[in-house]
């Protein structure tokens, strides 16, 4: 509760200097892109939808873009949310917190929205997390050696990056990852031998109650699970739903839904 309050303190001071304004031309231009996204997909109706997916601030579009159409080509319905004005959760059976960039996406949430996040998962909600999204449920993020603690603290370990040798943000760049067994166990063989797409994305370092899904390639830990309350929470440090070129007119990878829903486990 007091790792809480002093998260509400801080967005509340940022909240009062009108951060939004004060965000880099890129992420108001894809501040924009979420907002006329979130738009068009409300005159759709997503009443039907078991999946969250947020947009908003910091949330790469692209992205959560790739997210939905993969998913929705697998017959898996989703709502695309406004990260900073959530809905009652309660309805979906799982959430994802795209890549992106992981303090907007901070202040996009905000205090309310962290709350909501936390008690949608404590109440039996599964929730995942990729790259930017893996550092925002995690307590502690350590980047570029320098610790920040976090509120959400789904994940009660740190989450590091960038991986020595892989490429750093802006730069992206294919990896080969590697599956301990509880990843072959999910339903993720085949992954191993696909090229997924990173840009100073976490490993996972310590926590509670962790299960390795995925490792890099120098052993440290890419993907991990654990519980948190009646729910679950997978975090993922690199992106299995963007093409290898990142050409932002093409498609999600073929297939990769089918990972997508062996980790949100629904």
């Amino acid at each position: 509760m007091r790792r809480l309050l002093v998260w509400f303190l801080l967005v509340t001071a940022a909240a009062a200097q009108n951060w939004e304004s004060q965000l880099s031309p890129y992420e108001q231009q894809n501040l924009q892109k979420n907002r006329a996204w979130i738009a068009e997909r409300q005159t759709q109706g997503e009443a039907q939808a078991r999946v969250g997916v947020l947009a908003g601030a910091g949330v790469w579009n692209y992205g959560a873009r790739c997210l939905v159409t993969a998913l929705e080509r697998s017959g898996t319905a989703c709502q695309v949310l406004d990260s900073s004005n959530l809905p009652p959760l309660n309805r979906f059976s799982a959430l994802i917190l795209p890549g992106g960039y992981a303090p907007v996406e901070y202040y996009g949430l905000g205090w309310s929205g962290c709350l909501k996040v936390a008690d949608f998962t404590n109440k039996g909600g599964h929730v995942l997390g990729i790259c930017a999204g893996g550092y925002l449920i995690s307590r502690t993020v350590r980047y570029q050696s320098v610790n920040y603690p976090y509120p959400l603290a789904l994940y009660d370990g740190t989450a590091e990056g960038p991986v020595a040798g892989l490429p750093v943000y802006p730069n992206y760049g294919p990896i080969q990852i590697s599956l301990t067994g509880a990843g072959r166990e999910l339903g993720l063989a085949g992954l191993e031998k696909r090229s997924l797409i990173y840009g100073s994305g976490p490993r996972f370092v310590g926590g509670s109650n962790v299960t390795v899904l995925m490792n890099y390639g120098d052993g440290t830990a890419a993907a991990i699970s654990r519980p948190y309350g009646k729910g679950r929470v997978v975090a993922v440090g690199a992106h299995m739903e963007c093409p290898a070129d990142l050409d932002e007119k093409a498609e999600p990878p073929a297939g990769c839904e089918k990972y997508l829903l062996k980790l949100l486990d629904i």
